[in-house]
């Protein structure tokens, strides 16, 4: 059968492709993908919402212990990004707890709580921005 080590090859990929492993410092094309990295890299996410709001496609967490809703946002670009990271930290500033950000090549995800930023940070990539003091 000649078709059995080309057919061998693509199962091997499948299972390789679908074993869950997070990639660090990847852009996603879209939250939802976002949002699925983040739970496979360890994040919970039992209430999942997709708003999309102000041209960048954005979805709320909100995490298993309660508390402030965790958001997801990807960008066109790395300029966009930028902006969100600026404006999210402008937000955040006069929160409490203060918000606290983990940005990648063009996604943010902002959450009130550093140390599961870090967490992910660990598997996703990325860099933890706080509020400057």
């Amino acid at each position: 059968m000649k078709f059995a080590p080309a057919l061998s090859v693509f199962v091997l990929l499948a299972v390789v492709g679908c074993s869950g492993g997070v990639q660090k410092d990847a852009s996603y094309g879209t939250v939802v993908a976002l949002k699925d990295a983040a739970v496979a890299a360890g994040y919970s996410c039992p209430a999942w919402q997709q708003t999309n709001k102000r041209g960048a496609e954005e979805g709320f967490c909100r995490p298993d212990k309660g508390g402030s809703f965790d958001q997801f946002v990807t960008f066109a670009n790395e300029a966009d990004r930028d902006n969100g990271v600026k404006q999210t930290l402008m937000w955040g500033s006069v929160m409490t707890p203060q918000w606290v950000v983990l940005q990648g090549p063009n996604w943010l995800i902002r959450s009130d709580n550093g140390d599961d930023l870090t967490k992910l940070q660990r598997k996703l990539g990325g860099t933890v921005v706080r509020v400057p003091k």
